[in-house]
């Protein structure tokens, strides 16, 4: 039970690890999304912790949309384990799908997209999403 333990320790720590020295680390701006905004602005915070957060402002109000912890799986996909969320974000009878991402080469964008496969076996895309990474000045 110990060995176990100290192997899924390890593993958390390796993993926030991977978060610290993160391209993802930063604040987001959704840029492009497949969805209408509304005029309202999402914001998307990786922090160095392993953590994240969505936020949605409107009409001067801000609220967070979700939060939760951040895996990074491999070069091309993370998860996000949503622990607080104002809404359903993904089907209860799913497992938490592997978010597919790209940053552009400047690491200016950061595309997502989730694709998920239907009761006919076939793919499609759940949701795509393009953010542009907002500098903030200190």
């Amino acid at each position: 039970m110990k060995q176990w333990l100290l192997i899924i320790c390890t593993l958390f720590m390796i993993n926030n690890l991977k978060a610290q020295d993160s391209d993802f680390v930063g604040t987001w701006q959704l840029h492009v999304a497949d969805f209408d905004t509304r005029d309202a602005i999402f914001t998307k915070v990786f922090n160095a912790n392993g953590e994240f957060y969505n936020s949605r402002s409107y009409q001067g109000k801000t609220h967070t949309t979700h939060k939760g912890k951040y895996i990074i799986d491999d070069k091309e996909h993370y998860t996000e384990l949503i622990e607080e969320s104002d809404r359903e974000i993904y089907p209860k009878n799913l497992p938490v799908p592997k978010i597919e991402y790209e940053f552009s080469k400047d690491k200016k964008l950061l595309s997502l997209r989730v694709i998920l496969t239907g009761a006919d076996g076939k793919k499609y895309t759940y949701w795509a999403e393009v953010w542009k990474r907002v500098e903030i000045d200190v």
